[in-house]
């Protein structure tokens, strides 16, 4: 049976009379009304009148991880020796000094907010809970204050983390796993097996862990800062670009998010992308990917591609599933147009031949709504290095880019209590600018 609801003002009352209201820790936590956390979190518990009353509350627990990782720790073995020896920290979390929690009712309470119920490596159903505690209480609310404007601008980026994983036995050794064709990261030997093998290109390296594909958008008061919206928790081996689609959508459909600008690096340069910004209705600022930047091909009166000879490429087919037309030099692909031609400059050296593609539908990636390299390009752009500090935030400055854990449901709890930090700094930060300014009327 779980304790009765406590509001936030019971909560704030019965702070202030241990801890100053002018403390740092104080002002953020005073001003963020967790107690909705109740409701949504109540069916972890039994209904039985009978049973044990719980010794905390889910609000509390919350916030008690809130404050762990506003006060610099980042492992729970220590955060929960630290609450029993500082009485400040369990006043701010809302526990009674005497009697805190132990690591395992952190581990449980973690867990039951993840979710239990659902296949690991469906990155759309995890920590569905979670999420929506994210995004009701802490989203919502920033868009309320008018901190954030996302259905404006929205920035989509990725990283890849290493997993604290070790491979407790060399594979070919001591198991038959490499005969099978098993990777080694994949063998029930290894310490973490949720975690795939994939590359990092801020590192240039293999890497074996996780992947965090994160949409932001920016403040509306400080553009120079971002606020998380969501995020997804995938393999590294999980390519940025093919969760990009998902997190649209998921922004589209359940947060009800219609975006103005889609601002992408050129790791997102993909036909597809622009087809589904364009679809809902948004305007893609995608930079151009140098491997594939080839200009748009000139054609002639019929609208044919043509090569710099001036002469129309030969038409080699269709590609059905990327939906565009494949075009070869028509001296390479056509013998009897070779005894007809003469190219003195030739455009490439293969022995195939220069060949270049159109799309079935005009060329959006391209010519996009925005004009590409117009000064409101440029400007609405230079607003995507913003999200590499959301992602600094979260991954360097929390001990998630060499994290001391396993697993995904760590890897997505910890982000998601980062992210949540971040909007309960900006708005507490804005309701004591608000009461400033209602003081000084």
């Amino acid at each position: 049976m779980l304790l009765p609801n406590q509001s936030h003002l019971a909560y704030t009352l019965n702070l202030y009379q241990y801890v100053k209201n002018t403390d740092s820790i104080v002002k953020v936590f005073s001003k963020i009304d967790l107690s909705h956390v109740y409701d949504l979190c109540s069916h972890f518990y039994s209904g039985s009148t009978r049973g044990r009353t719980a010794d905390y509350r889910p609000q509390d627990a919350l916030r008690s991880l809130m404050v762990m990782y506003h006060v610099g720790f980042t492992s729970i073995n220590k955060w929960v020796k630290e609450l029993r020896e500082t009485p400040r920290y369990a006043y701010l979390s809302g526990f009674s000094p005497d009697k805190t929690p132990s690591k395992a009712y952190f581990s449980w309470f973690t867990s039951m907010l993840f979710g239990n119920d659902f296949n690991i490596n469906d990155t759309l159903l995890q920590g569905t809970l979670l999420k929506k505690i994210f995004e009701l209480i802490f989203v919502n609310k920033s868009i309320e204050l008018g901190i954030i404007d996302p259905h404006d601008k929205v920035i989509f980026d990725g990283c890849k983390v290493k997993s604290f994983s070790k491979q407790k036995y060399i594979p070919e050794k001591y198991c038959r796993c490499s005969k099978y064709g098993i990777k080694p990261f994949k063998c029930s030997m290894s310490s973490d097996s949720e975690a795939t093998k994939g590359y990092d290109h801020n590192l240039d390296e293999f890497l074996l862990g996780y992947g965090l594909h994160l949409a932001a958008t920016p403040m509306v008061n400080n553009p120079s800062k971002c606020l998380p919206l969501s995020f997804f928790v995938t393999g590294a081996d999980t390519h940025d670009s093919k969760m990009f689609s998902p997190l649209l959508m998921y922004l589209y459909h359940n947060m009800k998010i219609d975006i103005n600008y889609v601002i992408l690096d050129s790791g997102y340069d993909a036909w597809y992308i622009y087809w589904w910004i364009k679809l809902l209705g948004g305007k893609p600022i995608i930079a151009i990917n140098p491997r594939s930047s080839n200009t748009p091909t000139a054609v002639n009166e019929y609208g044919l591609p043509r090569c710099n000879a001036g002469y129309a490429y030969y038409y080699w087919g269709i590609d059905k599933k990327t939906r565009r037309y494949k075009w070869r030099c028509p001296i390479k692909a056509s013998k009897k147009l070779a005894k007809k031609l003469r190219c003195d400059n030739r455009c490439c050296s293969s022995n195939y031949g220069k060949t270049v593609y159109t799309h079935i539908e005009e060329d959006i990636r391209w010519f996009t709504q925005v004009p590409r390299g117009s000064q409101l390009w440029k400007d609405i752009y230079s607003r995507r290095a913003r999200i590499e500090s959301v992602i600094g935030d979260i991954v360097l400055n929390n001990d998630l880019k060499s994290p001391s854990f396993r697993g995904t449901k760590n890897f997505f709890v910890r982000t998601a209590l980062v992210c949540i930090l971040q909007h309960a700094k900006a708005i507490a930060e804005t309701l004591r600018n608000l009461e400033y300014q209602n003081l000084a009327v």
